[in-house]
């Protein structure tokens, strides 16, 4: 898909309890990512409009409980090489899930590579370093 924002069909239900908040289009426009109140993110492929992953946030008993794992952003790594992502969550968190690493095991590729719980309040935005940029893909 060249412009993603031409999809001629609808996907109908999105899979999520609660409302979607946060749409990302994956570069090649093949993939893009919906996340939720609920917490939820899901995966999408334009090409068929079914969901490739499902990726359910993490529990930290660290945390006291704080806050709630509302999605708040979404950032795909900007190379069309891969399927990176970062989400921000409201209880601070943000988790990177690499999507062909370990890709024949649904369950275990939906798990997150790593979570960084550096935060008091919300992730509201994320963005990849760039590799060029001495960041390696690194996000910020």
């Amino acid at each position: 898909i060249k412009d993603p924002a031409k999809v001629a069909f609808s996907f109908g239900k999105s899979g999520h309890k609660l409302p979607v908040t946060k749409v990302a289009f994956h570069p090649s426009g093949i993939f893009f990512a919906t996340g939720s109140v609920d917490g939820l993110v899901k995966i999408w492929d334009t090409r068929n409009g079914y969901a490739t992953h499902a990726l359910h946030p993490t529990s930290d008993t660290s945390s006291g409980g704080r806050g709630t794992y509302a999605v708040s952003c979404i950032q795909w790594r900007q190379t069309s090489a891969s399927l990176i992502l970062a989400i921000g969550r409201e209880d601070g968190s943000i988790s990177i899930h690499d999507l062909l690493l370990n890709a024949q095991d649904t369950k275990t590729a939906s798990m997150p590579v790593a979570v960084l719980r550096d935060h008091i309040s919300a992730v509201t935005c994320a963005a990849w370093l760039s590799e060029g940029s001495g960041g390696g893909g690194s996000i910020t």
